[in-house]
Protein backbone atom coordinates (compact mmCIF):
# COMPACT_ATOMS: atom_id res chain seq x y z
CA UNK A 1 0.00 0.00 0.00
CA UNK A 2 2.88 2.41 1.14
CA UNK A 3 4.38 1.17 -2.37
CA UNK A 4 1.55 2.81 -4.19
CA UNK A 5 1.15 6.02 -2.34
CA UNK A 6 4.79 6.50 -2.61
CA UNK A 7 4.60 5.83 -6.61
CA UNK A 8 1.39 7.91 -7.01
CA UNK A 9 2.40 11.22 -5.28
CA UNK A 10 6.02 11.04 -7.02
CA UNK A 11 4.04 10.68 -10.39
CA UNK A 12 2.05 13.78 -9.42
CA UNK A 13 5.13 15.64 -8.74
CA UNK A 14 6.50 14.55 -12.24
CA UNK A 15 3.52 16.16 -13.83
CA UNK A 16 3.20 19.35 -12.16
CA UNK A 17 6.51 20.57 -12.41
CA UNK A 18 5.95 19.30 -16.33
CA UNK A 19 3.43 22.12 -16.60
CA UNK A 20 4.13 25.08 -18.57
CA UNK A 21 3.80 28.72 -17.92
CA UNK A 22 3.66 31.65 -20.10
CA UNK A 23 7.59 32.18 -20.08
CA UNK A 24 7.64 28.85 -22.31
CA UNK A 25 5.59 30.54 -24.31
CA UNK A 26 6.47 33.22 -27.74
CA UNK A 27 6.38 36.28 -26.89
CA UNK A 28 3.51 36.91 -29.59
CA UNK A 29 0.87 33.83 -28.80
CA UNK A 30 -1.61 35.29 -31.24
CA UNK A 31 -1.72 36.94 -34.89
CA UNK A 32 -4.45 38.48 -36.74
CA UNK A 33 -5.86 41.30 -37.84
CA UNK A 34 -9.55 43.22 -37.04
CA UNK A 35 -11.57 44.53 -40.72
CA UNK A 36 -14.87 46.80 -40.64
CA UNK A 37 -16.11 44.78 -42.97
CA UNK A 38 -18.15 41.15 -42.43
CA UNK A 39 -15.80 39.39 -44.73
CA UNK A 40 -11.75 39.98 -43.73
CA UNK A 41 -11.42 42.36 -46.36
CA UNK A 42 -13.61 40.00 -49.20
CA UNK A 43 -9.65 39.69 -50.88
CA UNK A 44 -9.13 42.80 -51.03
CA UNK A 45 -8.02 44.07 -48.10
CA UNK A 46 -11.19 46.09 -47.72
CA UNK A 47 -11.60 47.69 -44.28
CA UNK A 48 -8.22 46.60 -42.53
CA UNK A 49 -8.23 48.32 -39.25
CA UNK A 50 -4.89 46.80 -38.52
CA UNK A 51 -3.01 43.97 -36.80
CA UNK A 52 -4.05 41.99 -33.33
CA UNK A 53 -1.10 40.81 -32.44
CA UNK A 54 -1.19 39.17 -28.57
CA UNK A 55 1.82 38.64 -26.07
CA UNK A 56 2.46 36.24 -23.52
CA UNK A 57 1.69 38.66 -20.49
CA UNK A 58 -1.40 39.56 -21.53
CA UNK A 59 -2.51 36.08 -21.15
CA UNK A 60 -6.51 35.91 -19.95
CA UNK A 61 -6.64 39.62 -19.80
CA UNK A 62 -9.58 41.32 -21.40
CA UNK A 63 -9.20 44.22 -23.78
CA UNK A 64 -11.86 46.36 -25.53
CA UNK A 65 -11.51 46.92 -29.22
CA UNK A 66 -11.27 51.05 -29.89
CA UNK A 67 -12.36 50.22 -33.25
CA UNK A 68 -15.91 48.15 -33.81
CA UNK A 69 -14.77 45.14 -36.20
CA UNK A 70 -17.10 43.17 -37.97
CA UNK A 71 -14.95 40.07 -38.56
CA UNK A 72 -11.49 38.84 -37.24
CA UNK A 73 -8.88 37.03 -39.19
CA UNK A 74 -6.25 34.87 -37.63
CA UNK A 75 -3.06 33.86 -39.45
CA UNK A 76 -1.26 31.84 -37.00
CA UNK A 77 -1.21 30.90 -32.99
CA UNK A 78 0.99 28.97 -30.31
CA UNK A 79 0.09 25.61 -29.33
CA UNK A 80 -2.63 25.27 -27.14
CA UNK A 81 -3.58 28.71 -27.26
CA UNK A 82 -6.74 30.72 -28.91
CA UNK A 83 -8.25 34.04 -29.53
CA UNK A 84 -11.54 34.49 -27.77
CA UNK A 85 -13.40 37.50 -29.48
CA UNK A 86 -17.00 39.17 -27.81
CA UNK A 87 -19.72 41.15 -28.64
CA UNK A 88 -19.97 43.02 -25.72
CA UNK A 89 -16.90 45.53 -24.31
CA UNK A 90 -16.01 43.09 -21.14
CA UNK A 91 -15.25 40.10 -22.05
CA UNK A 92 -19.30 38.30 -21.38
CA UNK A 93 -20.98 37.76 -23.83
CA UNK A 94 -21.38 36.27 -27.73
CA UNK A 95 -17.86 34.49 -27.33
CA UNK A 96 -16.37 33.26 -30.83
CA UNK A 97 -13.21 31.38 -31.65
CA UNK A 98 -11.58 31.19 -34.56
CA UNK A 99 -8.97 28.95 -36.13
CA UNK A 100 -5.29 30.00 -38.52
CA UNK A 101 -6.53 30.77 -41.84
CA UNK A 102 -10.37 31.54 -40.92
CA UNK A 103 -11.95 34.47 -40.50
CA UNK A 104 -15.03 34.86 -37.97
CA UNK A 105 -17.41 37.51 -38.26
CA UNK A 106 -20.39 38.59 -36.20
CA UNK A 107 -23.49 40.09 -36.93
CA UNK A 108 -23.02 42.99 -34.96
CA UNK A 109 -19.56 44.39 -34.01
CA UNK A 110 -16.84 42.70 -31.59
CA UNK A 111 -16.21 44.74 -28.61
CA UNK A 112 -13.97 42.60 -26.90
CA UNK A 113 -11.32 40.23 -26.74
CA UNK A 114 -8.63 37.92 -25.04
CA UNK A 115 -6.71 35.37 -24.84
CA UNK A 116 -6.37 32.22 -23.16
CA UNK A 117 -3.30 29.16 -23.62
CA UNK A 118 -4.55 26.09 -21.83
CA UNK A 119 -1.15 24.56 -20.89
CA UNK A 120 -0.59 27.97 -18.91
CA UNK A 121 -0.83 27.44 -15.18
Amino acid sequence: MRFATIISVAALAMGVAAEANADDLPFNVISSRIWSSSDCGGGNNVGNLGELTTHRDELGQCFKFSEKPKSVSQSEHAEGCKLLLFTDSNCKRGQKTLNDGQCRATSGTFGSWKTVCSQVA
